[in-house]
């Protein structure tokens, strides 16, 4: 029986390295990494805001989860609208940051960089 783990690995053992040595896949994925995050800034914080809801919790049993609202927390932090996204969801303010971490982590990794190198140099 293949576990979670051992699929894992195979992933990132054959699919990740072949597809990531390509130049071309590289130059898309570093642009979809640095267009995306300034799409979302450029939007409004109200973009999400209507429309009808994907929950199945709120479908079936008319009970929102915990991440009800994550999406449009999120983006009302990015927009510094912070009692707006407190009163939607407070987990956003849990992801977003660890979400701008790994964002900057994946983008040094993608421009072969080191970032613990790069803050040495800045402190």
């Amino acid at each position: 029986m293949v576990t979670i783990r051992t699929a894992i690995v195979v992933f990132k053992k054959y699919y990740l390295k072949k597809y990531y040595s390509n130049l071309t896949y590289q130059k898309v994925l570093r642009n979809l990494l640095i267009l995306g995050p300034l799409i979302l800034i450029m939007l409004p914080s109200s973009h999400f805001d209507k429309g009808e809801t994907m929950c199945l919790s709120i479908k079936i049993f008319d009970q929102p989860c915990f991440g009800c609202g994550i999406t449009r927390s999120i983006m009302k932090v990015i927009h510094l609208k912070f009692e707006e996204a407190w009163r939607l969801n407070k987990i956003a303010f849990i992801i977003t940051p660890i979400g701008i971490l790994f964002w900057i982590r994946l983008i040094f990794k993608l421009f072969d960089k080191d970032i613990f190198n790069f803050l040495k140099t800045l402190f």
